[in-house]
């Protein structure tokens, strides 16, 4: 604190100076080293995204449906605990003439397809006609 007499500074000797408890260049490695795991996971994330489009294509190609948007969406992730691996799971939606919508699902454990529910009525209609 400051008090100014007569064009002069004249420090006031009771005011405190603030410190800082934690000395932060410990932290910056920390920090360095969090941001870089999330940079990988999200670029993990996108290749894991891209697998599963493959996969639905595949599935509705193979069963005479469409895709329909083209992409699948995340929906959720959870823990698979006998494997102790992230599962992904994604939603889709697909067709059987183009004029309807129908939700499909598709869970991954890394590329590993867990999941990949669609309507059995829809394969059973679709393989009568």
């Amino acid at each position: 604190m400051y008090q100014q007499s007569r064009g002069k500074a004249i420090t006031d000797s009771s005011a405190k100076t603030l410190s800082l408890p934690v000395d932060l260049s410990h932290s910056v490695p920390w920090l360095i080293l969090g941001m870089a795991v999330l940079v990988i996971l999200l670029v993990r994330g996108r290749g894991y995204h891209e697998s599963a489009n493959r996969m639905a294509r595949e599935c509705c190609r193979q069963n005479g449906l469409q895709l329909l948007d083209g992409t699948v969406a995340l929906r959720g992730l959870s823990l698979l605990p006998r494997r102790m691996r992230i599962a992904r799971t994604y939603r889709f939606e697909y067709s059987l003439d183009g004029t309807d919508r129908h939700v499909g699902h598709l869970t991954l454990a890394g590329d590993e397809t867990v999941t990949l529910r669609i309507d059995p009525e829809h394969l059973a209609a679709r393989t009568i006609h």
